[in-house]
């Protein structure tokens, strides 16, 4: 069936200002409010070039729909079919975008293994049902790209549900989370500066 074109979803999009509205809000209340961090002006300039220039990359990707919390929680099993939860805030993003929040889920950490089996199963899947041939290398660096950037997000959701709304219960995904960001981080050198200062931010959940 064709997509509905009075869809909301199809109006709205993780473009640089939505993806950098998500990391700045991790600076608000992850850092400043739940970690009471006090950043240097140079601190900030390094914090919104590196999340500028994340951004910026992540929303050049041809969009697709995607469901925006496509991740464990949201998906049950009902009379032995799949079920997809809480979908009112899709809009449009890079294909990348669910991936990321799946194979990198805060709640479950699956085993790398599968996880890369599961990302070569997409990429084929892609390619045969779109007709042509992505790189494989360039397809594995957005998703990390992906993956920071989705991963920060979550992050400042759970600083912002202890500060805001007293909820203690998501304090210990961080944890697990910052080690997906660093992960990915280390692997790239243009973000040499940004990883340095996040980990120092972020010693404590080291």
């Amino acid at each position: 069936s064709k997509p509905n074109p009075r869809c909301l979803a199809f109006g709205l999009a993780f473009d640089t200002e939505k993806l950098l509205w998500e990391l700045n809000f991790m600076k608000e209340h992850l850092m400043k409010r739940h970690l009471h961090l006090a950043l240097s002006s140079q601190e900030e300039k390094t914090l919104q070039s590196s999340f500028l220039h994340l951004c910026k990359t992540l929303d050049a990707q041809p969009r697709y729909f995607t469901h925006r919390d496509y991740h464990s929680r949201n998906l049950i099993i009902q009379d032995e079919k799949i079920c997809i939860l809480d979908f009112q805030d899709a809009r449009m993003g890079t294909c990348h975008y669910d991936l990321a929040s799946l194979l990198k889920d805060s709640y479950v950490q699956l085993p790398k293994e599968l996880q890369e089996e599961l990302l070569k199963y997409y990429l084929f899947e892609k390619n045969k049902r779109e007709g042509k041939q992505t790189d494989p290398k360039e397809f594995q660096k957005t998703f990390d790209w992906m993956c920071i950037q989705r991963n920060l997000k979550a992050m400042g959701t759970f600083g912002y549900l202890h500060v805001e709304k007293g909820k203690y219960n998501y304090l210990p995904y961080l944890k697990p989370t910052w080690n997906s960001v660093r992960e990915n981080l280390e692997k790239f050198s243009e973000f040499k500066e940004l990883y340095a200062l996040l980990q120092k931010c972020f010693k404590e959940l080291s």
